[in-house]
């Protein structure tokens, strides 16, 4: 991303090269993500992004993928890039460095209109809680928001071209909160991840 601030932008490109490190050694693959068809109509769209958000994709890294359109564009505060596969590894090595989530829906709207260049667009926003796996169990929060806009393929399908996130925090203030020690029983409400 062109405006996002370079120490911040090295930091989170930093971030993403140790999680591929990480996932070396874990033998992580894709999250359980696979390649599906994509939705034929937007009432597929919706349900199956529904289904997504259920199973928390974001933090799980088990993504409906044939929602999203190969070269769809992924930006968040940090960085910009295109393509499905950067990002759903991006989901994978996330997913290794949280050790325990809460997530609670606050906004899922769907906007249609079959006319326009972008028939689709679906809004969602959630305050997510995540414990990272670090010895100091930091805890990070703030209401995330998502902007997935979708288009009609070449094949008529009807596929995510951006999926544009946005946090109720700054990009700095998010990136502090990893160097908080977290409270000393760690994130009590949601779920913990890869404990038995």
């Amino acid at each position: 991303d062109a405006g996002a601030d370079p120490l911040l932008k090295a930091a989170w490109l930093g971030a993403e090269a140790l999680g591929n490190i990480a996932n070396l050694g874990r033998g992580a693959g894709d999250g359980g993500s696979a390649v599906t068809a994509a939705p034929a109509n937007a009432k597929e769209a919706v349900a199956r992004m529904r289904e997504d958000y259920a199973a928390n994709y974001f933090i799980t890294g088990a993504m409906d993928v044939g929602v999203y359109d190969e070269d769809c564009e992924f930006a968040d505060p940090f960085a910009s890039f295109n393509g499905r596969d950067r990002f759903v590894a991006n989901l994978a090595n996330l997913g290794g460095f949280v050790s325990a989530a809460d997530v609670r829906p606050m906004v899922f709207d769907v906007e249609e209109d079959p006319g326009a260049e972008v028939p689709l667009v679906i809004n969602t926003k959630q305050m997510v809680k995540l414990e990272l796996r670090l010895p100091w169990k930091p805890v990070i929060a703030w209401p995330w928001g998502v902007r997935h806009d979708f288009e009609r393929s070449e094949d008529g399908a009807l596929v995510c071209v951006r999926h544009i996130e946005s946090w109720d925090v700054s990009a700095l203030d998010g990136l502090k909160q990893v160097f908080r020690p977290g409270p000393p029983s760690g994130l009590t409400t949601g779920f913990r991840i890869g404990e038995d």
